[in-house]
């Protein structure tokens, strides 16, 4: 089996684009639930209010601090 496949070498980027990159993900706008009560009326049309993921994340919130202590360590870095 022969792939076209071609490794991704990290030297390509400059650590300009590094920065850049990592400086997008880090500003991520989380809003409280304070925010997401003043979006919601009584009598408002609920598809029209735009939810954060995490009020619709099935998971608890022991298991959300289970994987914060689990990744302990890259969370001190």
């Amino acid at each position: 089996l022969i792939s076209s496949y071609l490794g991704c070498d990290d030297d390509k980027f400059s650590d300009a684009e590094v920065e850049a990159s990592e400086a997008v993900e880090e500003t991520v706008y989380v809003p409280s639930k304070q925010d997401v009560v003043l979006m919601v009326r009584p009598g408002m049309d609920l598809s029209k209010v735009v939810l954060p993921t995490f009020i619709l994340e099935p998971r608890s919130f022991l298991e959300k601090l289970a994987d914060y202590y689990y990744h302990v360590d890259l969370l001190a870095d």
